[in-house]
């Protein structure tokens, strides 16, 4: 596992409480984020890490940062998952980084550097956090960066010698790479999950799906669809040639 190390984007000190590595601060003084790119936290798991909390205590620091309508609240980034198993433990006190307030991408990409480094994150939710990091990065809505992602995918098919938008196509494949992801993966797998049936992507999110299977799930659909499209258009010529059908 990869050690976050955070120092860098520490600001100045709040009146109350010296930021930093180290602080600990009251747990019901920490508000937790709506935005969270992590959704689904496993009841077991939590339980299990709340065993080995109260054992060995939090051995990684909470990120938070002081809210400016909440004087002495604090708004949390990132370690919702060991928040959640702090309560089942019992503690009233958490060791916590307090960092400056971040803008909304800021927030997302300090979120999924720990989600991903720690494997916290499912395949959909990590999915769903890049393509929205991408989508503030690249100023552009999600499905222009769904649509961007596939173009650059048939540019590798075509073996083009660079794509059709080289700087867009460079930004993201660098983001991808500070994140441990590989693009092309993440283009041709990932993203098409997205075709799936909700009943299937809520199995995905409470890991009652393994992601292979997911994956195969959806080549399946995609590849359905593919030739009921092809039979469709097969029809509809034979109807205009007047060729009869069966």
């Amino acid at each position: 596992m990869v050690k976050l190390n955070f120092k860098h984007l520490v600001n100045e000190t709040p009146d109350d409480v010296p930021i930093g590595v180290g602080n600990s601060i009251p747990r019901d003084r920490i508000v937790l984020d709506p935005n969270q790119v992590r959704k689904y936290f496993d009841p077991k798991k939590l339980e299990a890490l709340a065993e080995t909390i109260k054992t060995e205590g939090i051995l990684e620091n909470l990120g938070v940062y002081e809210l400016a309508d909440q004087r002495g609240f604090y708004g949390l980034i990132f370690g919702e998952r060991r928040y959640r198993a702090s309560g089942i433990a019992g503690l009233t006190e958490l060791p916590v980084i307090i960092l400056p307030p971040p803008d909304p991408q800021k927030r997302l990409l300090l979120q999924l550097i720990e989600n991903v480094h720690q494997e916290d994150l499912n395949p959909l939710e990590e999915l769903e956090a890049v393509l929205k990091l991408l989508s503030l990065e690249l100023e552009v809505d999600r499905q222009q960066v769904i649509d961007l992602l596939a173009e650059m995918h048939n540019s590798v098919r075509r073996k083009e010698k660079e794509f059709k938008d080289e700087l867009v196509a460079q930004k993201i494949i660098k983001t991808l790479q500070g994140l441990n992801i590989e693009w092309i993966s993440f283009a041709t797998n990932q993203v098409a999950l997205l075709k799936l049936p909700e009943d299937v992507l809520d199995a995905l999110r409470l890991g009652k799906l393994e992601y292979t299977k997911a994956v195969a799930v959806a080549r399946v659909t995609a590849l359905s669809i593919c030739v009921r499209h092809t039979s469709i258009l097969r029809l509809l010529a034979q109807r205009r040639l007047g060729v009869p059908h069966e």
